[in-house]
C-alpha cells in the first residue's frame, strides 16, 4: 500500500483501479512504465463507504489516465462574512503539463479559474455548509482533460467570528463572582455556540456555557482582585476578548469568642476579635448586649438590644467599655463586624454584674437565743449563756451567694467563714461578749457589720465572812453577797 505522494521504487503498474470520490468504479488503464500516486486501499475504503478524508484537507486519489496530472491538493477555505477564499497547492503534473483549473460549489458546474491557485467565492449564505472541489485542466494530457477528481474538496461554513460580548455587571461572592453579560452585537453571520472567560487576559480560560445570560466563576480567593473578560465562538472561530472588568471576591467578616472583663455593679467592658475581613474592609466592629431574661441572643435591631461600636474598625482583638448596666443582672452578648458583604457575629456568651447585696440571710448561734429573733434588716443582737459556757460557735449564711463572711469576738480580728457553715469556736469572757459579723458584697467594696453581744453570767460575788453569837455548842456563821453574777 502507498500513501499518497509516494511511488512504487522499481515496479511498473500495469493495470489500476481508479476510484471517483462518490465511490463510482472508473476504468482500467494500461500505464506504460509510469508510476502515479495511489493510495488503492484508502479508494476501495471509499468504495465501500467506511472512510472519508477529514474536510479541508484536500486529500486526494491520483487516477492515472494515460499521460494526465494528478489533482489539486491542500484545499483550504478561509470563510469570511457571505464569502469564502480558497487555496490549493498543485498536484504533480507526470509529464502532462498543467495549463488551469477549475473548481465546482455543493457539486454544480465547473468553472475555471486559470493557472490561479486561489480563489474567492461571494454572495454566500453565512451559517449554510459548502463544499468546494477543485481539479487540474491539461492540454497536453493524453487526452487532453481534467485531472482526476478531487475528493471531498473543502467544507465550510461563511461568516466571521462574533464581536465580543458585553460584560454589565459583576456580583462578588464568597470566593465567587457572577457575571451578567449581553450577547455580541454582531455574531458574524454565524451563531454563537459557545462563551469562554479568562482571568488572566486570556492567557488561560474556561467555558462559560452555550449561551447567556450569566456565569458564576468559583474558586476564587477573598480580597484578591480578577480581571474578567469574556468572549464569544461561532463556526468561523473565536472571537475577540471583551474590555476588562474587575471583581474582588468576599464574604462578610469572621468573629472570634467574646470577651469579657473589669466587671463592676454596672458595667463591664466587652470585646472580641476580627479573625478575618472576608476580603473587604471591616468598616465597624463592636458588641450588642440585652438582659438575658429579655434576649438571650441578641443581634442589631433586636428587641432590647443595646449596640456599643468599637473605636476603629478593621481585624484584630477589640473591646468596648459598657456602663449603665444593672448590679447583679445577667447579660447576653456577641461581638460583631460589618464590611460591605454584610454583617458577621461571634457566639453569645453571658456575663453578669456584680452584686452590691452586703446582707444576711439566716444567723445562729450554737449556744443562747438571739434577742430579737433574726431578720435580715436587723443588724443588732442580744443573748446569754450560763456560767459555764466558755465559748460558742456562730453560722452565718448570706443573702448573696457571691458575698464574703467574716466574724470576730471582742474586737479581735476577723476570721473568715464560708455562708451557712459554723465558724471556729469563739471564746467567751465572763460577761458582755460583742460577736461582729461583716458582710462583703461581691462588688468588693459594700458592707454590712451584724452585732451580737452575747453574755456569760458570772458566779455571785461573797464578801468576807462573819462569825458571832458563840456558845459552847454553836456559833452564828455569815457573809455579804455582793454581786448576782448577772442570774
Amino acid at each position: 500500500m502507498w500513501s499518497s505522494g509516494e511511488q512504487p521504487q522499481g515496479k511498473p503498474l500495469f493495470g489500476m483501479l481508479a476510484i471517483s470520490p462518490d465511490g463510482l468504479l472508473g476504468r482500467w488503464a494500461f500505464l506504460e512504465g509510469l508510476a502515479c500516486r495511489l493510495t488503492l486501499v484508502l479508494g476501495a475504503l471509499l468504495l465501500l463507504g467506511s472512510y472519508t478524508p477529514a474536510s479541508g484537507q484536500g486529500v486526494a486519489l491520483c487516477t492515472y489516465f494515460g499521460n494526465r496530472p494528478c489533482g489539486p491538493t491542500n484545499i483550504q477555505a478561509t470563510p469570511g462574512n457571505g464569502s469564502a477564499v480558497i487555496t490549493f497547492t498543485p498536484g504533480r503534473e507526470n509529464g502532462a503539463a498543467t495549463t488551469g483549473f477549475e473548481y465546482r460549489v455543493n457539486g454544480g458546474p465547473w468553472t475555471g479559474i486559470g493557472m490561479a491557485t486561489s480563489f474567492s467565492l461571494t454572495g454566500l449564505d453565512n451559517d449554510t455548509l459548502y463544499s468546494v472541489d477543485v481539479r487540474a485542466l491539461s492540454a497536453t494530457a493524453s487526452p487532453p482533460g481534467p485531472s482526476a477528481w478531487e475528493s471531498p474538496g473543502v467544507t465550510f461554513y461563511p461568516g466571521l467570528p462574533p464581536s465580543a460580548p458585553t460584560i454589565q455587571s459583576i456580583t462578588p461572592g464568597n470566593a465567587s463572582a457572577v457575571v451578567t453579560f449581553a450577547a455580541p452585537g454582531d455574531d458574524g453571520g454565524l451563531a454563537v455556540v459557545r462563551y469562554d472567560y479568562t482571568l488572566n487576559g486570556g492567557v488561560t480560560y474556561e467555558y462559560a456555557g452555550p449561551s447567556g445570560p450569566s456565569v458564576t466563576i468559583s474558586g476564587l480567593t477573598n480580597g484578591t482582585t480578577y480581571p474578567v473578560q469574556m468572549r464569544a465562538t461561532n463556526a468561523a472561530g473565536f472571537g475577540p476578548w471583551s474590555t476588562s472588568v474587575s471583581v474582588t471576591p468576599r464574604t462578610s467578616p469572621s468573629v472570634s469568642t467574646p470577651t469579657s472583663t473589669s466587671l463592676t455593679p454596672t458595667g463591664a467592658t466587652l470585646g472580641g476579635t476580627v479573625t478575618s475581613s472576608g476580603g473587604a474592609t471591616v468598616t465597624e466592629r463592636g458588641v450588642v448586649y440585652a438582659l438575658t431574661s429579655t434576649n438571650a441572643d441578641p443581634v442589631i435591631g433586636g428587641t432590647g438590644v443595646s449596640r456599643v461600636v468599637a473605636g476603629t474598625a478593621g481585624t484584630g482583638a477589640f473591646s468596648s467599655a459598657v456602663t449603665g448596666l444593672t448590679a447583679g443582672t445577667s447579660y447576653s452578648f456577641k461581638a460583631y463586624a460589618i464590611n460591605v458583604a454584610g454583617t458577621s457575629y461571634s457566639s453569645v456568651a453571658t456575663v453578669t454584674t456584680l452584686s452590691t447585696v452586703s446582707t444576711l440571710g439566716a444567723l445562729t448561734l450554737s449556744a443562747g437565743t438571739l434577742t430579737p429573733a433574726f431578720a435580715t434588716g436587723t443588724l443588732t443582737y442580744a443573748a446569754s449563756v450560763a456560767t459555764g459556757t466558755t465559748a460558742l460557735t456562730l453560722t452565718p449564711t448570706a443573702s448573696q451567694a457571691q458575698a464574703a463572711l467574716a466574724v470576730r469576738v471582742n474586737s479581735g480580728a476577723y476570721v473568715a467563714v464560708t455562708s451557712g457553715v459554723a465558724s471556729g469556736a469563739l471564746s467567751l469572757n465572763p460577761g458582755a461578749n460583742p460577736i461582729d459579723v461583716r458582710v462583703t458584697a461581691q462588688d468588693g467594696v459594700t458592707q454590712t457589720t451584724y452585732t451580737v453581744t452575747v453574755t456569760r453570767r458570772a458566779p455571785p460575788t461573797v464578801t468576807t465572812p462573819t462569825s458571832g453569837s458563840v456558845t459552847t455548842t454553836g456559833v452564828t456563821l455569815g457573809g455579804t453577797v455582793t454581786a448576782d453574777g448577772a442570774a
